[in-house]
């Protein structure tokens, strides 16, 4: 019975990699959407970091002019 070679038989190696892929999508938790909400909110304060720091340093220009002209 030679048909069994006309099959393709994936590696077990190969099947687990595919398996673990996909155990994020198999496992009931709230870690994962926990995970992802903390990864948004990071993000959301990178951002008003920047702009705070970006204010900041305007601020420091402004004020840098402002000493500068005073002394002449």
């Amino acid at each position: 019975m030679g048909h069994t070679e006309n099959y393709y038989k994936p590696s077990s190696d190969y099947l687990l990699s595919e398996y673990v892929k996909e155990i994020p999508y198999l496992t009931i938790s709230e870690t994962l959407d926990l995970k992802d909400k903390l990864k948004k909110q990071i993000g959301i304060s990178y951002k008003k970091v920047g702009e705070i720091e970006y204010d900041n340093i305007s601020l420091q220009d402004q004020l840098n002019k402002l000493e500068s002209s005073s002394i002449l």
